[in-house]
């Protein structure tokens, strides 16, 4: 039996899989919205290559999400990210919320492929979500490959 989250995931990943190109960042494709009662799921992705800014700097892979909580007892947030790295790349994924680091932590830095899992509550109010890469040498050349990021956002909670 599948149940109705892993059809809505699977379905959305589906759609964004066949979307074009858009302008912005190199490769990024259209994002996927698919908004239910209290739920919204954003998928962005791209195909790249993205040049790496030299570390400390922040690439972002996507334009930023703009939330409305409009829950007055907050909103939650889970985020979901990947990204493909060509050999001799190293790099961190992490999604920021208001410009900072999302719960708990940003993925270790890895070679090959990262992926992370944050999840955060957000107050009553207007928030950003954006999805960046901290290249882990201190020089540029490096790139990523292909990436992905599944936003959720739970307008109500129990």
């Amino acid at each position: 039996m599948v149940n109705t989250a892993s059809a809505i995931f699977f379905g959305v990943a589906l759609i964004a899989a066949t979307a074009n190109s858009i302008a912005g960042v190199p490769g990024q494709k259209p994002p996927v919205h698919y908004h239910a009662h209290n739920v919204l799921v954003e998928v962005h992705k791209g195909t790249g290559p993205v040049n790496l800014l030299p570390n400390p700097q922040i690439t972002y892979l996507d334009d930023p999400l703009d939330v409305d909580c409009d829950a007055p007892e907050g909103c939650l947030i889970t985020a979901q990210s990947l990204v493909q790295l060509p050999q001799f790349s190293i790099a961190s994924i992490c999604v920021y919320l208001d410009g900072q680091a999302m719960q708990p932590s940003c993925s270790g830095f890895a070679q090959g492929s990262t992926q992370d899992l944050q999840s955060q509550l957000l107050s009553a109010g207007h928030h950003t979500l954006q999805t960046g890469l901290a290249n882990g040498y201190a020089a540029s050349g490096y790139q990523a490959n292909g990436w992905i990021v599944t936003y959720t956002i739970y307008k109500n909670r129990d």
